[in-house]
């Protein structure tokens, strides 16, 4: 059962949204769980989880430097606090690109000032296996779903 239903002009209907019941029971799996118990990452360590499409319509780059201002004022953050985000292009044309690598940048910009030897960088970038996303959102503390308001 799909969460949502949109109505195509042509008549039918396409499904939007996701298969909300199939989440949940795969969420409390034992794949899932294992991933949860084992992983040093999901321990001691506050996760922030926002998951975009590469979109100007996401606030991206307002995200990235709202989180950036935290771990500034708020010292006690850095090293305990993940702001883990995914995105996949929405489409391979050179605006998307452009702000594909803008974004790689501040993300660089932010691992670089806050990161900790041995790898912990606060912001993630990578695609994940739908294991690992559901171990994520039963770790996450906060989750970001933040459209940008365009006038």
């Amino acid at each position: 059962m799909w969460s949502g239903l949109m109505t195509a002009r042509s008549g039918g209907e396409l499904p939007i949204g996701i298969d909300a019941a199939g989440y949940a029971a795969r969420a409390v799996s034992p794949e899932v769980e294992e991933r949860v118990v084992r992983s040093d990452r999901y321990h001691e360590r506050q996760i922030v989880l926002g998951l975009d499409r590469l979109d100007y319509t996401k606030g991206i780059p307002h995200r990235l430097k709202a989180f950036e201002n935290l771990l500034e004022r708020y010292p006690i953050y850095t090293g305990t606090s993940a702001c883990s985000r995914w995105w996949s292009p929405a489409g391979g044309d050179p605006p998307v690109r452009r702000a594909e690598a803008r974004y790689r940048a501040t993300r660089g910009r932010i691992n670089g000032r806050y990161g900790q030897i041995g790898g912990f960088g606060p912001v993630l970038y990578r695609s994940l296996a739908t294991t690992e996303l559901l171990a994520l959102y039963r770790a996450a503390e906060i989750a970001l779903i933040t459209p940008l308001k365009t006038a």
